[in-house]
């Protein structure tokens, strides 16, 4: 019975808070239609207009014709602003609609609610006890490395955990740790170049690109191919991403996760070229 007491407390709490939100005078209508209307529009329209004069992308009577311009249709969108009919807000209807909700709430928290069940802590969730595990361990190998800092397994273990919980510039530099002490390989090239491309937002450039054109000069460096046909796609290089997504797809492992997508990405280059496409 408490349960329902606290359910109708809240609904009814809710319901006011509701009411007083919907029923309210508008404060400061008219400072609101000026940054939202077509004045806003305007400022932000001038305001472009002179980066593009400052930055040169636009010569001085373009830009006064443009001004001008913008200041015609400032006007007309002015009085087309003041022309909208306004919304006029009335007590009865939110004072009529809220209880149908409050009612519709309750019977389908009767319906479907477990009232009966304990509460759970939040500490005691599996997603939260799990990911607290983590952490700690986590501290602990980070522990050991501050101890003994050429334990090269220990940096192999930490490094893709910190890549997965995303600090990225934590994983760069255990990858980096795991390249100087365990020496250059496809896959430890391609993990570094990873971290590099999680750490610069998903894009790959610089120092990410060159260690994936190195890791798939290796036979089997399938996983750092896919990458660099991914970057030649987005780049619209179709002729280049088409033979790398060929390849693969060619030396690629047949359960790697990332084969479907390979696939589906070869069949886009592909309608690309056949419109046109370099």
């Amino acid at each position: 019975m408490s349960v329902w007491l606290a359910a109708i407390l809240l609904t009814a709490l809710c319901c006011a808070a509701l009411y007083y939100a919907a029923t309210r005078p508008p404060v400061n209508a008219r400072a609101a239609s000026k940054s939202s209307g077509p004045v806003g529009l305007y400022r932000a329209q001038l305001g472009e207009l002179d980066r593009d004069l400052a930055a040169g992308t636009i010569a001085f009577a373009d830009a006064e014709a443009a001004r001008a311009e913008m200041g015609r249709e400032l006007l007309r969108g002015e009085n087309e602003w003041r022309a909208m009919p306004r919304p006029r807000g009335s007590r009865w209807s939110p004072l009529l609609a809220l209880p149908i909700v409050a009612i519709l709430g309750l019977a389908t928290y009767g319906l479907i609610g477990r009232p009966e069940l304990p509460g759970q802590p939040a500490a005691g969730r599996p997603e939260i006890a799990a990911r607290n595990d983590l952490i700690e361990a986590v501290a602990g190998v980070e522990e050991r490395l501050r101890a003994a800092p050429d334990d090269l397994a220990g940096w192999e273990l930490i490094a893709p955990v910190y890549l997965r919980i995303g600090r990225a510039a934590d994983a760069v530099a255990a990858f980096r740790q795991v390249v100087a002490l365990g020496g250059v390989s496809a896959e430890r090239q391609t993990d570094l170049a990873e971290a590099l491309i999680a750490e610069n937002g998903g894009e790959a450039t610089g120092e990410a690109l060159s260690l994936l054109r190195a890791a798939a000069a290796d036979p089997a460096g399938a996983r750092a191919r896919y990458y660099l046909a991914s970057e030649a796609t987005s780049a619209g290089r179709y002729a280049e991403a088409r033979t790398l997504w060929e390849e693969v797809i060619a030396i690629g492992p047949a359960d790697a996760p990332w084969l479907e997508s390979a696939r589906e990405a070869l069949g886009f280059v592909e309608a690309k070229l056949a419109e046109g496409g370099e």
